[in-house]
């Protein structure tokens, strides 16, 4: 396996100063329905009122490189839809609040989505969205840190597919339906990994603090999909109880990744820490805080 270190995640720190700079001129937004498009590349954006959505709209489609948009903190509001919609295209996007004002999206089935990557989700509260807080899917490098992402309808960070992305010292990942933070590999042919999971703190979500792996119920198998690899998995706090798990690798779908240095006792109605592949196959675990766990490599 990769040997991980916390360089790793300082060289994060080092991108998010580089690539994710605001210009100084800003667009303003002011309606979002009909959905507002933030096309111009390198284009600096400012909400300048409460945002509400036509019902199963996005309100924002983000669909040029380099864009920032700064929620200055007011609220953007939806009935299904997308909060944010980070286009293919559009690589770069920095989706943030000042941390003083900060900003909501609630109400949509997904308060962010980035298919662009390099994007960076930032001091955001993302509340209350019917299916899933972010979504990282197909990107690269991606980063979502110092967010509240809470009382989601079944997951508050899932990422599909991805590679190098962070999330990183979010302030509460909780009471989401399902999973806090879900990394996942649905491809034959796509690899999945490198991501980061780094200081964060999750509670009471309905089934696993943080997954890794298919099925998103464990301790089921899958088939036919290649796993999620060499994602590093460390000093998270998991104070409260998850409906089974506080952090589980699923058999077979996850392989060949790192788990340090978590605080996971007592996160778990069924294990603190599950690892579904017989002897942990290649995931390595260390130095973990817990009370319960479902095998001897487990540590």
């Amino acid at each position: 396996m990769r040997s991980f270190s916390m360089s790793r995640i300082a060289l994060f720190v080092v991108a998010a100063v580089c690539l994710w700079a605001p210009a100084s001129s800003a667009i303003n937004i002011a309606t979002c329905s009909p959905t507002f498009v933030a096309g111009t590349p390198g284009g600096v954006y400012t909400v300048t009122a409460p945002l509400v959505a036509a019902p199963g709209t996005n309100c924002i489609n983000v669909t040029a490189p380099g864009v920032t948009i700064n929620l200055n903190g007011f609220t953007l509001t939806g009935s299904g839809g997308i909060g944010v919609d980070i286009f293919p295209p559009a690589t770069g996007a920095y989706i943030y609040a000042p941390a003083a004002a900060g900003g909501v999206i609630t109400g949509f089935a997904t308060g962010i989505s980035d298919a662009g990557s390099s994007a960076r989700i930032e001091h955001l509260d993302i509340t209350h969205n019917t299916m899933t807080g972010v979504e990282l899917i197909g990107v690269d490098g991606s980063v979502v840190v110092s967010n509240s992402i809470t009382y989601n309808g079944q997951y508050g960070v899932y990422l599909m597919n991805t590679n190098d992305c962070l999330v990183k010292r979010n302030t509460q990942i909780s009471n989401n339906g399902k999973i806090g933070v879900w990394i996942q590999n649905t491809s034959t042919t796509v690899s999945n990994g490198d991501n980061v999971v780094f200081a964060n703190e999750l509670n009471m979500n309905g089934l696993t603090g943080i997954e890794v792996g298919f099925t998103g119920i464990a301790p089921t198998c899958a088939t036919g999909v290649n796993p999620s690899t060499e994602n590093l998995i460390v000093d998270n706090s998991l104070p409260s109880i998850n409906g089974q798990y506080g952090i589980a690798l699923e058999c077979n779908t996850a392989t060949d990744n790192f788990v340090t240095d978590n605080a996971a006792a007592g996160s778990g109605t069924i294990d603190d820490l599950f690892d579904g592949n017989p002897a942990c196959d290649a995931n390595t675990w260390k130095g973990d805080a817990f009370a319960t766990h479902n095998q001897a490599c487990v540590l």
